[in-house]
């Protein structure tokens, strides 16, 4: 199975209100079903009402549709896959991370050395899994950072696109052997997977910036 573990739609804000992701859900998951991915995250900033219409999108179109939210932490962003309920932010990173658990969800510290887009640092280590590549972080250092933190720590590496718009997906997945939900969460708790992660080429990066500036998001 392949799979991209971190992406917005036009659901996410930003902490200023504005937009941050440029199409629906139903748009970013039919691109993966394009792209021939068969599972893609929606990890909205600290919602999950995306995932009212990306659940039926990706029955329509074969996707698993992996339900998850990108949450601001009080010391900075982690994804929270595989719940059902909201988790409150603004809670320390192990408070957010008990949250997650109890929800039997995977938290992943997202670009956590990436302090220009509030990443958790060292607070990593109390995460299930660290997000080792970011497409996103195109200074590149961050990155590697995490890869080595990851490595440090014995936690398992993760790859995302940290797509905001549907053109962005896909840069950065993980493959694994899995055909449910539950399954993809346990093998990716245990690092059964490997990745394939380029970075966001910067025409694309400053394009969808330009458009989150100027156009409205799509929900």
């Amino acid at each position: 199975m392949l799979a991209e573990l971190h992406c917005h739609t036009g659901y996410s804000r930003k902490r200023n209100g504005q937009p941050d992701g440029l199409h629906t859900p139903e748009q970013m998951v039919r691109q993966a079903k394009t792209l021939g991915l068969q599972a893609i995250a929606i990890t909205d900033h600290d919602t999950l009402a995306g995932l009212k219409a990306a659940v039926p999108a990706g029955r329509k179109h074969g996707i698993l549709v992996i339900p998850g939210c990108e949450i601001s932490s009080s010391n900075g962003h982690i994804l929270a896959l595989g719940i059902d309920a909201p988790v409150k932010p603004g809670l320390p990173v192990a408070a957010t991370v008990e949250q997650i658990r109890a929800q039997n969800g995977l938290s992943i510290a997202a670009h956590p050395f990436d302090f220009r887009r509030r990443g958790v640092g060292t607070l990593a280590r109390h995460c299930d899994a660290i997000e080792a590549f970011n497409a996103m972080s195109l200074e590149r250092i961050p990155n590697l950072r995490a890869r080595w933190f990851a490595s440090q720590e014995s936690k398992p590496g993760t790859a995302g696109s940290d797509a905001h718009s549907r053109q962005a997906i896909g840069m950065a997945t993980v493959r694994l052997e899995a055909d449910s939900l539950d399954a993809l969460l346990q093998a990716l708790r245990r690092g059964r997977f490997s990745t394939a992660a380029r970075y966001m080429p910067l025409n694309l990066a400053v394009a969808d910036m330009l458009r989150k500036r100027w156009r409205p998001a799509a929900i």
